[in-house]
């Protein structure tokens, strides 16, 4: 009878003491119309506070001598940390969030904006799931085409297949990183089964091209999920050079969870007794010598 009094009295108290318990974060108190608080502005636009280190500053970057705001900021990783502290600051209240967001995305298809800052609010409305607000500025007639490619990237990483025509697109651009970028985006679990990304991932593995298209490719290949790529990813072991041969076999492993090493043959082998579904037609990238290294055709 002690121990079921001492229970009772326990549970008792457990019930009071969570019946008048606070809540962790408190709503935040916002401003009128679709103003930001003030603390918040200054995550997003940066402040006048002057700082020595990155802990004097509540968004947590110092830069140059002030606290640094998302839009402010010329730095990726910079931007990226900031658009994850106003992530984690509107978990207090979901009003937050969405006023941060259409905030973001005002700026963003507001005339006049300076191409950088419109490309940083691309980066916090990412991170902030809004594809709503992405799908809007990638048919805006105010952004510049350069800012929808960063549209467009953004919105394959998030899995709407929105930002797959120009994302695929990029792929072929001219210059590698931004080609490599373009790759990388397709390699999203959220588009798996997208014929468009899958081709488009397969078409660069071409050992000819590139290193750094080729290593998005397969990497890419690896994130996308889509075991269609297996049957291509195992013939690609027979010419893949060293730079990428353990990226291809780490792919293969993640598509078929068999633990093979790097011979050709004993993945052959694999696809041979449990052949997996082949991908769409497709034609691999050429490798041109005046694209891709600057020298005249022969």
């Amino acid at each position: 009878m002690r121990w079921l009094a001492t229970g009772l009295v326990i549970a008792a108290l457990a019930a009071c003491g969570s019946e008048g318990a606070a809540p962790e974060h408190p709503p935040v108190e916002l401003p009128a119309g679709n103003l930001l608080p003030e603390e918040i502005e200054t995550y997003v636009f940066g402040g006048a506070q002057s700082c020595r280190a990155d802990a004097d500053c509540g968004s947590g970057i110092c830069y140059y001598g002030v606290c640094g705001g998302l839009l402010n900021v010329d730095t990726r990783w910079m931007q990226d940390a900031i658009a994850a502290t106003l992530v984690q600051l509107a978990e207090r209240d979901p009003r937050l969030g969405e006023r941060i967001v259409w905030n973001l995305a005002r700026i963003l298809v507001r005339p006049r904006t300076d191409a950088a800052f419109r490309a940083r609010c691309v980066v916090g409305l990412e991170r902030f799931g809004a594809t709503t607000e992405l799908r809007d500025a990638l048919t805006s007639e105010q952004v510049p085409e350069s800012v929808q490619g960063a549209v467009a990237l953004a919105l394959c990483r998030l899995g709407d297949a929105a930002g797959l025509p120009l994302t695929l697109a990029l792929t072929e651009d001219d210059s590698a990183p931004v080609a490599a970028e373009a790759l990388r985006a397709l390699g999203t679990p959220g588009l798996r089964g997208s014929d468009d990304a899958l081709v488009g991932l397969l078409r660069t593995l071409n050992a000819d091209l590139d290193a750094d298209l080729v290593r998005a490719a397969v990497d890419g290949l690896g994130g996308l999920g889509d075991p269609r790529a297996i049957g291509p990813l195992a013939g690609f072991l027979t010419t893949a050079p060293d730079f990428v041969l353990i990226r291809a076999v780490r792919a293969l492993r993640a598509l078929t969870g068999t633990a093979l090493g790097e011979d050709p043959a004993a993945w052959g082998a694999w696809v041979a007794a449990h052949p997996p579904s082949p991908p769409p037609p497709y034609t691999v990238r050429a490798y041109r010598t005046e694209r891709d290294i600057g020298l005249p055709p022969p």
